[in-house]
């Protein structure tokens, strides 16, 4: 017989359960079809998500497979909360609006993406693909103590399979599409000996772009491109080591390899307007009338466009058990990436702009963390940890512009040489008490030591700068800055998180935390530094099971005070773009998602409403400040103005001011309402099971940048309708698919003067056999 504070506990957790599924429990006849248990290994240790105090999207590798999540933008369609700004070679991530609305090596984003253990440091190398993967982990909310920096919005941990001692198997897949879509896969796992095993896996993908670029036919009048830029033409191979001398020791060995060609990103120019404020009328960018002004219809003039990614990266986890129960875990990480890009930057055929970046070689990432794990099952339980992490990222750019009507004269040139050294330290240390049977305490800590540097400089050349407002007005000059990118960035931030969990009975688990969190501090140049960000959140949640373990649910609502937000503005004191510390900002939500299965029937959803608002916060409309003004700071005198050594941010000599009051706008890439839903139903047919799968997901409209008071950097709602048909028959897989069925024209990512629109209508066949 349940105890009186039992039977209050189930109580709370069907009314709970009735508002989440809308359902009273008793609508439902169960049979002995049941959820599998999801482990997750956020808090170092193999633990079950539903009693785990974490906001969280967890997903295996089957799942990601069958709903087409090829990669980390096609997670937005599963995970509620979590939006990317996705800019060819640049994705950033964000989750509850906190993460990253820069690409700039100095600055360090605000979700951590680890890949089997290897913390991805930039914006870069995030558009990897997917194969053979174990599972993914979406976390959501700061987490300062296993993480630490880099994690004010949240993390995300993708891991591949390893290798087993199992009899050996594997599997083959080939997926074939439109575009001329062909992709083959697979893995080995070899077990061969009773102490040493392998695991191999490959991934090839060939894909046509999404747009046709009528500006780089050989021929005029020939369709057939020279170029394509867009495409895919990835290869990537994984090699695992698993060497298990005994039960008190193993060593795992991860080596991967990967190379992406894309001929080139896909940019077009922005169809919408800003409001300039020199001018006080709605412009476009200077480039728009050039466009094709058809989505997916390109005409650049260059025919070298290159994008081009070289990834190599290495892990190895030992572990050992001591005898008194303890486990040392000891994870090593080492990683080079190296980027070359060519661009055609006003994405139209004039001759406009032109970009070239480099980024590497061998731009460098080493990583090493020590945990020592209490044993498991004691009333207490901890962790402890230390970690050291190092990047060295070289950049080179060059850049010019020449800008209408006549497009022969340059007006800008900007030249790059840049480095951005990050040199991380922490020691971290978690504690979980159980106070009694059903109430456990849990509290940890962390403490943060950055020491970052620059080196490198920028020049900018502008070869035509008239002196305004003289009389008579002179010829136009050049003007050449040097700007230095050396600096040094030091900071000691400690971190937390105190919570209590409850678990009344077994399948209904409630918490309630308190945690901080932070992200670095940078260099803009020399004496030009920004401070860290810091996040203070707060969240209760509830995660049950209902209907015999049928249905299972995780819901939350949580606050977060957001300080220090960094932003990449123009700084009206010495005219430079770089990055401040803009203001704070105010985040509240609630989360819910659920995941059913009776039968043949199954279902899984997610919703997710937030709002914010940002705080006092004024500054100049960088994205319409002239290029002219390029290092020129705020004019403090009006000889100085008409001698046009300065620019006029305020309008206090000219009348014309840039400055605008963005107090109380959302927080950048924080859509107010993302919801998911999935659908099937599996029958017996032809010896086999067929399965037809209907998912829907939709995305509110969005800002990808603090100035929201045009539509410049809009990102509209997008509603994503996909569906699957499977059919499974013994060790095969044959599944029909389609993504983005109704063809909705969406922008993905945008920095401005450029869009890039996301993938439209898919539809193919994938076959998998496993052996």
């Amino acid at each position: 017989m349940l105890s009186a504070k039992q039977v209050v506990a189930r109580r709370i957790a069907v009314a709970v359960g009735v508002v989440v599924t809308g359902l009273p429990i008793a609508a439902y006849a169960v049979d002995d079809t049941d959820l599998q248990e999801v482990i997750i290994t956020a808090e170092r240790r193999a633990t079950d998500q539903q009693t785990t105090a974490i906001s969280m999207t967890a997903v295996s590798g089957d799942q990601l497979a069958d709903a087409q999540v090829n990669a980390i933008v096609d997670m937005q369609k599963m995970a509620p909360s979590f939006s990317i700004n996705s800019t060819g070679l640049f994705n950033s991530l964000n989750i509850r609006g906190i993460g990253n609305s820069a690409v700039n090596p100095s600055i360090t984003p605000g979700i951590a993406v680890f890949r089997d253990g290897m913390f991805q440091a930039e914006t870069i190398m995030l558009g990897a693909p997917f194969y053979d993967i174990a599972d993914s982990e979406l976390l959501r909310g700061p987490q300062g103590t296993f993480v630490g920096m880099s994690s004010t919005g949240g993390a995300l941990l993708i891991n591949s399979k390893s290798p087993t001692f199992d009899a050996m198997n594997g599997y083959i897949e080939a997926q074939v599409g439109d575009f001329h879509e062909q992709r083959l896969q697979g893995a080995l796992n070899l077990p061969i000996s009773d102490t040493f095993a392998a695991r191999i896996a490959f991934n090839t993908e060939q894909r046509n772009s999404f747009s046709k670029d009528i500006g780089s036919t050989q021929t005029p009048g020939v369709s057939e491109p020279q170029i394509d830029p867009g495409h895919v033409n990835d290869r990537n191979v994984r090699l695992g080591l698993l060497w298990k001398p005994s039960e008190a020791f193993q060593a795992l060995l991860k080596i991967e390899h990967s190379t992406n060609d894309q001929g080139g990103t896909v940019e077009q120019p922005n169809q919408a307007t800003y409001f300039d404020p020199g001018t006080g009328t709605f412009v476009h960018s200077p480039f728009y009338a050039f466009s094709t002004h058809q989505p997916y219809v390109v005409n650049y003039d260059r025919l070298d466009r290159q994008s081009n990614e070289v990834n190599t990266r290495y892990t190895l986890e030992m572990k050992w058990k001591l005898d008194n129960g303890v486990t040392l875990r000891s994870l090593t990480g080492r990683q080079t990436d190296n980027i070359h890009q060519i661009a055609d930057g006003d994405a139209t055929s004039v001759n406009g702009q032109y970009n070239r970046h480099v980024i590497g070689p061998n731009n460098s990432y080493t990583s090493q963390e020590f945990n020592l794990l209490s044993p498991e099952g004691d009333r207490l339980s901890w962790i402890l940890g230390t970690s050291w992490f190092y990047r060295d990222t070289p950049v080179e750019l060059t850049q010019w512009t020449q800008l209408p009507p006549d497009f022969t004269t340059t007006v800008q040139v900007l030249d790059v040489f840049i480095g951005a050294v990050q040199r991380v330290a922490g020691a971290f240390g978690q504690v979980k008490y159980k106070l009694t049977d059903t109430l456990e305490i849990e509290a940890g800590a962390r403490g943060n030591w950055d020491n970052n540097y620059n080196y490198g400089g920028v020049r900018v050349t502008l070869p035509l700068v008239q002196i305004p407002n003289a009389n008579p007005p002179p010829a136009t000059v050049p003007l050449q800055i040097n700007i230095s990118n050396a600096g040094n960035y030091k900071d000691s931030v400690p971190t937390a998180k105190v919570g209590l969990n409850w678990q009344p009975i077994p399948g209904q688990f409630f918490y309630a935390f308190g945690a901080r969190g932070y992200k670095s501090g940078g260099i803009n140049g020399p004496g030009d530094n920004f401070a860290a960000e810091h996040v203070n959140d707060y969240e209760i949640g509830w995660k049950g099971k209902l209907f015999d373990g049928h249905v299972q649910t995780q819901v939350g609502g949580f606050y977060t005070d957001y300080q220090g937000m960094q932003q990449p503005v123009t700084t009206i004191a010495t005219g430079r773009n770089g990055v401040s510390n803009l203001g704070d900002s105010k985040i509240k939500g609630i989360e819910a998602s659920i995941q059913g299965k009776f039968s043949g029937f199954a279902f899984d959803g997610g919703i997710s409403y937030l709002s914010s608002a940002l705080g006092a916060i004024t500054t100049a409309a960088s994205y319409a400040v002239p290029p002219s003004a390029s290092g020129l700071g705020q004019c403090t005198t009006a000889s100085d103005y008409t001698a046009g050594s300065c620019f006029d941010y305020q309008g206090t000599y000219s009348g014309k001011s840039y400055m605008l009051n963005l107090s109380g706008q959302s927080n950048p890439n924080s859509p107010k309402l993302t919801y998911n839903l999935g659908v099937e139903y599996g029958f017996d047919f032809a010896g086999g099971s067929l399965t037809p799968r209907v998912t829907f997901a939709h995305t509110d409209k969005q800002y990808a940048s603090i100035f929201q008071n045009d539509n410049y950097y809009l990102l509209n709602a997008r509603n994503l309708l996909g569906a699957t048909v499977s059919y499974e028959r013994n060790n095969w897989l044959v599944q029909a698919y389609g993504t983005n069925l109704s063809n909705q024209v969406y922008v993905a990512g945008t920095n401005g003067q450029n869009v890039y629109y996301g993938s439209p209508r898919q539809v193919g066949l994938r076959v998998n056999h496993k052996f």
